[in-house]
């Protein structure tokens, strides 16, 4: 029988309970006979399966001296999307980290001939090089990633975000919307959501939240404004955005000085991307707007009666899951249906008065509908519906061979390289 592999990358904090899903789906692939190889940057010691642990920075592979034999390709959007991950933004051995990383993961597929690799979120550099190296191999490759709710992964044959297949085929522009009684996949959802509410980056205190909560009965309502990933890496300049963002930095920074302005008889608060609160990032908020940054997104959305989202995808489709009234500046992947403020530079920022608040009712929940049904995977251990971690293992089985005369097993394979590497590298 023809030895089938699927190799992996997961490049999340790999705690316990992820390492144990890893482990269900190689369980899983197993039984029909293919295996699962995974490179990780963390490993946890519970995994059962065949890994490899790999740096996550770019300059972590500077120390390999790996021989090039063919012409090394252009990493410098690479290295650009390494400073935005940085906290320190520092790209010193990046450049070469680069090329080595090219040549680690090309002598790598080479040598595991895999059916099918898995790149965790294109938008990290190592990864974008690791499908590079897939197209140049003509070996398939997917991107995977967390979903656009919690609890969901998504898998898509494009890249991550605003180079999504799901966008830039416009199929979000065609939705056909059912009748508003016909959403079971949204309301099993919900129900889920509810009993396993998200509190991620929550404190025990909470004392913002409970501040907000008073102050906004003496106003016209509470604004919560989501942060999009600063640092010029991820957004680009005010001269040249980022294709993923359309708002440069200077912009958002500009807009959040003019929001107590636009919306004087509102309390507003912001709350930081959860990335540039790890990598020390954090935007300059003027004293006019409250943070918002000691209880989970979903307390914040539960407070909020309306919700300012400054580009990004996945906290808007939360906002719709909470059927809140919102705005949209700078692009997301729903833009299409949406209006949405595009800022070549905090000059362009009069546009804002332009926009109007949209209406969840009308747009939320045959989008949500939509993508549960046909596009996220679940993970939840017990889901009530939806495309379950289970049914996309059952998807994976039935993926391509492809053609390859006395392949050995992604193990044996994985091992024998390993040994030739540290072997040559000594």
């Amino acid at each position: 029988m023809t030895k089938r592999t699927i190799l992996a990358t997961q490049f999340e904090l790999l705690d316990e309970a992820k390492a144990r899903r890893w482990n269900h789906i190689a369980t899983r692939l197993a039984g029909d006979g293919i295996e699962l190889v995974l490179l990780s940057s963390n490993i946890h010691p519970v995994l059962e399966l065949a890994y490899l642990e790999i740096p996550y920075p770019l300059s972590g592979y500077a120390h390999y001296s790996l021989p090039a034999s063919d012409p090394i390709p252009d990493f410098s959007e690479e290295v650009t999307l390494e400073a935005g991950w940085q906290s320190s933004g520092n790209t010193e051995y990046a450049e070469q980290g680069a090329e080595q990383c090219w040549l680690f993961y090309k002598a790598l597929l080479q040598t595991l001939d895999p059916d099918l690799v898995l790149a965790w979120n294109t938008l990290l550099p190592q990864s974008r090089i690791l499908r590079r190296v897939c197209q140049q191999l003509f070996i398939p490759c997917q991107t995977l990633e967390r979903g656009l709710l919690p609890g969901t992964w998504m898998m898509d044959p494009g890249d991550n975000h605003l180079e999504n297949s799901l966008f830039q085929s416009h199929v979000l522009a065609s939705l056909a919307y059912p009748e508003a009684d016909q959403y079971p996949w949204l309301q099993a959802y919900r129900a889920w959501y509810q009993r396993n509410r998200p509190n991620k980056y929550a404190t025990d205190e909470r004392r913002q939240l409970d501040k907000l909560r008073q102050l906004k009965h003496s106003s016209e309502g509470l604004i919560v404004i989501l942060s999009p990933v600063s640092g010029t890496g991820w957004m680009g300049t005010d001269s040249a955005p980022d294709r993923r963002s359309t708002l440069g930095f200077g912009s958002v920074e500009a807009l959040l000085t003019i929001l107590p302005e636009k919306f004087p008889d509102h309390v507003l608060a912001f709350r930081d991307h959860p990335i540039n609160v790890v990598n020390d990032q954090a935007f300059v908020i003027p004293e006019a707007i409250h943070r918002a940054d000691d209880a989970s997104l979903a307390d914040y959305l539960e407070l909020a009666d309306k919700v300012l989202v400054l580009g990004g995808t996945t906290a808007l489709y939360e906002v719709m899951l909470h059927r809140k009234p919102f705005m949209v500046a700078g692009q997301c992947l729903a833009a299409r249906k949406l209006d949405q403020l595009v800022a070549n530079g905090p000059d362009d920022l009069a546009k804002l008065a332009h926009l109007q608040w949209q209406d969840c009712e009308a747009i939320a929940d045959p989008l949500l509908e939509f993508l549960l049904s046909h596009y996220l995977i679940q993970i939840d251990e017990q889901p009530e519906t939806g495309f379950t971690l289970d049914a996309w293992v059952d998807f994976l089985t039935g993926f391509p061979i492809r053609p390859a005369a006395g392949r050995t097993t992604g193990t044996q394979a994985l091992a024998a390289w390993l040994q030739k590497l540290t072997e040559e590298q000594r």
